[in-house]
């Protein structure tokens, strides 16, 4: 509905192109499976096979399943030209994703997520935004051109 109201469907040139379109977080999600939650000024370990890099966030994943279908489906948004913009990069173009709308930005840094699960389910979960917060209603118009 916000992009309706910004006018950005008016020219119809994306919707021509793609079934899908996809805003929001694309960022690395970094997991750890932990025993237990750490005490507060104390460090957990855990073992190298419980941790994990995961490609897509909640947008960069939705987009991938729904391109496994087979729908034409693409991204709006802005990547780093960092370690993990380059890896997300990579995985959003072997999804079959669009990125033509897709800014590149090479001196910015990714968003990324660190996700702590311990064996109880308990999850503490930090994002960090980074470039996420470069995209603006300025940004969305400029897309929809």
């Amino acid at each position: 509905r916000f992009l309706e109201e910004l006018g950005f469907f008016s020219k119809g040139v994306i919707m021509k192109q793609l079934d899908v379109i996809g805003l929001g977080a694309t960022l690395i999600e970094q997991t750890a499976r932990i025993r237990q939650m750490p005490k507060p000024q104390r460090a957990v370990a855990c073992a190298p096979q419980q941790y994990g890099l995961v490609e897509g966030g909640g947008i960069g994943t939705l987009l991938t399943i729904l391109s496994r279908f087979g729908l034409k489906v693409g991204y709006v948004g802005k990547v780093a030209g960092d370690d993990f913009g380059v890896r997300l990069t990579k995985s959003l173009m072997n999804a079959r994703i669009d990125l033509s709308r897709c800014q590149i930005l090479p001196l910015a840094q990714s968003p990324w997520s660190w996700t702590l699960r311990d064996d109880s389910g308990q999850t503490l979960r930090v994002i960090f935004p980074n470039i996420l917060s470069q995209i603006d209603e300025a940004y969305l118009l400029a897309c929809s051109q």
